[in-house]
């Protein structure tokens, strides 16, 4: 595993993330949190692994950012991590 994508409203919030992968010799694409950047970046080079950053959730923009992911036979295999603020957490109904 050494391409990830990470999705986010904010670029500059991730760029800590983003270096530390890049110093771990992971090769790290960023998409913006819509369906069609997300698909866009992930047909270019299928990435291992997607990271979406929410500000909140659920987020319409990032499920059906997701939901691109899921819907591609190519795609839908990429595991997916979700990095949620801790204060948002107790939002989330599992």
């Amino acid at each position: 595993m050494n391409r990830i994508l990470l999705v986010t409203h904010q670029r500059k919030e991730l760029e800590p993330l983003q270096s530390a992968l890049g110093r771990e010799n992971f090769t790290v694409n960023v998409a913006e949190m819509s369906a069609k950047s997300v698909l866009e970046q992930a047909v270019k080079k299928i990435p291992d692994l997607a990271i979406f950053h929410f500000q909140t959730f659920p987020d319409a923009k990032g499920t059906s950012a997701h939901r691109v992911l899921k819907d591609e036979k190519e795609l839908r295999d990429i595991p997916v991590l979700f990095l949620i603020p801790k204060e948002k957490t107790a939002q989330i109904d599992l």
